[in-house]
C-alpha cells in the first residue's frame, strides 16, 4: 500500500510540473483546451490517492467522497464540452475534434501570418481549412496572398482590395471570393479590370497600409478598396496602431489573470461568462476610452490612405461589410467612422449593410445561404452578393470606366 501511495505521489508531482509548464506555455503561446482539463482532473485524482491514504475508515470515506466529486465534476466538464453549452471559443465551435484548442485573443497565435512587418500567409503554400461547416483549400502566392503573382498584373488596369478574412475569402473556394465576384461583374459589363486580392485573415487596416507601402504599391492600382468590418476595431483594440511595428513580435494587451483556468475548464467558463456575464476578452464596447482610441486609429489610417491616393494617383474606396447580426439590428460599431469619412473627407463609401437590407436578398429564412451559421463568414453565395454590390457601385459612380 505504501508503494502504491508513493507511486501516486510521484504521479501527482509529475502532473503538477506538467501543469505548471502548460500554464507557462499558455502565457507564451495562448493555447489551452480539453487536454489540459483532463490533466487537471488526473492531478486531482492522483493527489487525493497519494497524499490522503485511506488506511483509516474515516479517511476512506473522505477519499471516496473526494473521488466521487472529482468524477462528477469531470463528467460535467465533458458534457459542457461535447454539448457546446460550455461557452466554447470561436475555434472550438468551428473545428472538428475533442481536443480543439481555446486560443487566447491576447496572443500572436497566428505566428505563421506575422512575417515582420507584414501580416500574410506563409508564401507558396496551400492551407486546408477543415471546419465543421466546410472544407476548402486556399492557395497562396510567393508573397503570401491568395492571388496570382504580381507579375501577372503587369501593365493591367488593376483594382487592389485590402482587408482581412472577408477580403481574403474565408469560407469559400479560390474561384468564389468576393474579389472574383467583383471582377466577373466588371467583365460582364465589358470593363477590362483585373482585381487583386490583398486580403489576409486576421489582418487589419494598419497591416493593410504597411502591406501596400512595402509591397503592393508595385501594382500601380487605379483603385484601392479597403474592406472593413467590426473585427477591425476588435483587432486594433488588442494590437494598437503603428507602435506594433517596433519589434519582431506584436505587443498585445494582457488578458485577465484567470484566463488559463477559463480556457482549461468549461465549468469555470460557465460560472464567469454564464452566471457573472463577464467577457474575458474584454468588453471594448463599454470601454469608452479604449473604443474611442481604436476608432481614431482606424479613422487616421483611412486619412493616411487618402494621402497615398493623391501621391500614387489612385481612387480610394472604403467598403463597410456587415456581420449577420448587424443586418438584423441595422447598426455597426464602425458607423461613426463611416459617417465621418463621407461627410468630412468626401471619400467614396460603400455601405454594404444598407445595400443588402434595401435589396432584401437576405431574410431570416435564407440567411444561412449567405452566411455560415457557426463560422460567421460569407458563403460563396454571400461573397457573390458582396461582389455584385461593390461592382455595381464602382460602375454607377464611374470609378471604373
Amino acid at each position: 500500500m505504501k508503494k502504491l501511495n508513493l507511486l501516486f505521489k510521484c504521479l501527482s508531482i509529475v502532473l503538477f510540473i506538467v501543469l505548471v509548464f502548460k500554464f507557462y506555455n499558455f502565457q507564451q503561446n495562448g493555447y489551452t483546451g480539453f487536454s489540459n482539463t483532463i490533466l487537471i482532473y488526473l492531478f486531482l485524482i492522483t493527489t487525493v490517492i497519494g497524499f490522503f491514504p485511506n488506511q483509516k475508515p474515516k479517511n476512506k470515506i473522505y477519499q471516496f467522497n473526494f473521488m466521487l466529486l472529482i468524477l462528477l465534476l469531470f463528467s460535467l466538464e465533458s458534457f459542457l464540452k461535447l454539448s457546446g453549452l460550455g461557452y466554447l471559443s470561436y475555434g472550438e465551435r468551428n473545428y472538428k475534434g475533442l481536443f480543439t484548442n481555446y486560443i487566447s485573443p491576447f496572443h500572436d497565435y497566428q505566428k505563421t501570418r506575422f512575417i515582420p512587418p507584414l501580416w500574410i500567409s506563409e508564401p507558396n503554400k496551400n492551407f486546408s481549412d477543415n471546419k465543421n461547416e466546410f472544407s476548402y483549400t486556399y492557395t497562396y502566392n510567393s508573397i503570401g496572398l491568395r492571388e496570382k503573382e504580381l507579375s501577372d498584373f503587369k501593365n493591367k488596369k488593376t483594382i487592389l482590395f485590402l482587408g482581412d478574412s472577408f477580403t481574403e475569402g474565408a469560407g469559400t473556394p479560390n474561384d468564389s471570393t468576393g474579389i472574383v465576384s467583383v471582377e466577373n461583374k466588371l467583365k460582364f459589363k465589358n470593363l477590362n479590370y483585373s482585381c487583386y486580392n490583398g486580403g489576409s485573415s486576421g489582418s487589419d487596416i494598419c497591416f493593410a497600409y504597411r502591406l501596400y507601402t512595402d509591397t503592393l504599391y508595385a501594382l500601380k492600382p487605379e483603385v484601392v478598396v479597403i474592406n472593413l468590418n467590426n473585427t477591425d476595431l476588435y483587432d486594433i483594440y488588442k494590437r494598437g496602431g503603428d507602435e506594433r511595428f517596433a519589434g519582431k513580435k506584436i505587443k498585445y494587451s494582457k488578458g485577465p489573470y484567470y484566463e488559463w483556468f477559463y480556457g482549461s475548464s468549461y465549468i469555470v467558463r460557465t460560472i464567469i461568462s454564464g452566471i457573472f456575464k463577464i467577457n474575458p476578452e474584454g468588453d471594448y464596447e463599454k470601454d469608452t476610452k479604449g473604443l474611442e482610441k481604436s476608432l481614431n486609429i482606424i479613422y487616421e489610417k483611412i486619412i493616411d490612405f487618402q494621402a497615398l491616393a493623391k501621391k500614387d494617383n489612385f481612387k480610394l474606396v472604403v467598403v463597410f461589410t456587415p456581420w449577420l447580426n448587424e443586418l438584423a439590428i441595422n447598426k455597426s460599431i464602425l458607423d461613426p467612422i463611416m459617417q465621418a469619412i463621407q461627410s468630412e473627407n468626401q471619400i467614396d463609401v460603400i455601405d454594404c449593410r444598407k445595400k443588402i437590407r434595401n435589396l432584401k436578398f437576405i431574410t431570416p429564412k435564407n440567411q444561412y445561404d449567405y452566411y455560415w451559421k457557426i463560422d460567421k463568414h460569407f458563403t460563396s453565395k454571400g461573397y457573390w452578393l458582396w461582389g455584385e454590390i461593390v461592382g455595381e457601385y464602382l460602375i454607377e459612380n464611374k470609378i471604373v470606366k
